[in-house]
């Protein structure tokens, strides 16, 4: 299981596409290409060993992200080595789920970028998007409402949410929002 990351900001050949990511466009190789395609924007598999070399090569140079494992968490912490960035947005989009709607209004509004688990984090202890927690005038007062002396530890939120009821509507609503393009992966 994978997901690509990164964005083609320039039309390119199907079998040659030209990938951005943090300031590096990668050309990418005819195999390279249908393998960084199939995880842009939902979970790929790459089970024959071409494409298993292929997924390597990306995840080197760091346009995929991939787990061996076939459990249902397996997503979630491919998600948890993704940056979610929002993409930017045409004039005619695709409607969202009502999960979907809120999870957006926080990536949306957070003020900065919110990872997996803290999204997982809100959506579990139902906690709404109110203007005093959005914006970037306010991001100490939501990182001060998400990381508490319970789950500040190194890793202790990113363990605790992948075991939380919240987790699986969480992640499909994050590939909800990559497959109809509001989301990039980095």
């Amino acid at each position: 299981m994978y997901l690509s990351k990164g964005i083609v900001l320039r039309p390119s050949p199907i079998d040659s596409v030209l990938v951005h990511r943090c300031g590096t466009e990668y050309r990418l190789t005819p195999e390279q290409s249908r393998i960084w395609l199939s995880g842009r924007f939902s979970v790929g598999s790459a089970e024959e060993a071409a494409d298993r070399q292929a997924l390597g090569e990306l995840a080197n140079l760091g346009l995929a992200e991939f787990n061996a494992d076939d459990d249902p968490s397996s997503v979630y912490r491919i998600l948890s080595n993704c940056v979610l960035c929002k993409a930017e947005l045409k004039m005619i989009h695709a409607p969202l789920s009502p999960a979907e709607k809120k999870l957006w209004v926080w990536i949306d509004q957070a003020g900065f970028m919110l990872t997996v688990c803290e999204l997982v984090y809100l959506m579990e202890h139902r906690i709404k998007p109110e203007p005093n927690l959005l914006g970037k005038q306010n991001w100490h007062t939501l990182v001060s409402t998400i990381y508490t002396t319970e789950t500040i530890f190194d890793g202790i939120l990113l363990s605790e949410m992948e075991h939380a009821p919240a987790c699986t509507e969480t992640v499909e609503s994050i590939l909800g929002l990559l497959r109809k393009k509001r989301l990039i992966l980095i």
